[in-house]
């Protein structure tokens, strides 16, 4: 396997660096000028919060669902809601929120469903007399 060596051009990565700071600032100052319309995203936050709970290979801890919605709450009052800094917490507290109305969603639809053999044996719940 042949390695080849790059050599790089420092003035066309500042360059496109410059380029980049440039178009996340015009996106930055478009969002601050829309501020009547951040309410449009909420849904948009709360959907990838449900989906990133359905993506997790098991059902996290009722600690581990609320922790990020106590956190970002404390830091949301103690913010501007009008800084990029309250933009983000209150963006991340939209997709806590969609992550714990999955997380309870389906905590309450399992505890519901337990399953029931024709022996009447429910193997999510402990046996009587079983110590």
């Amino acid at each position: 396997m042949q390695h080849s060596s790059h050599t790089y051009d420092i003035s066309n990565i500042s360059t496109v660096y410059r380029s980049i700071r440039r178009c996340v600032a015009t996106v930055i100052e478009q969002m601050l000028n829309d501020r009547d319309q951040w309410f449009l995203w909420t849904p948009v936050f709360m959907a990838l919060g449900t989906g990133t709970f359905f993506l997790l290979p098991t059902d996290p801890t009722l600690p581990e669902i609320l922790v990020p919605l106590m956190t970002l709450s404390a830091g949301i009052a103690v913010t501007s809601r009008h800084s990029v800094r309250g933009i983000i917490l209150i963006a991340g507290l939209c997709l806590s929120l969609g992550f714990a109305a999955a997380g309870l969603s389906s905590r309450i639809s399992c505890s519901s469903m337990q399953p029931v053999s024709s022996t009447g044996y429910n193997p999510g719940r402990k046996q009587p007399g079983s110590g």
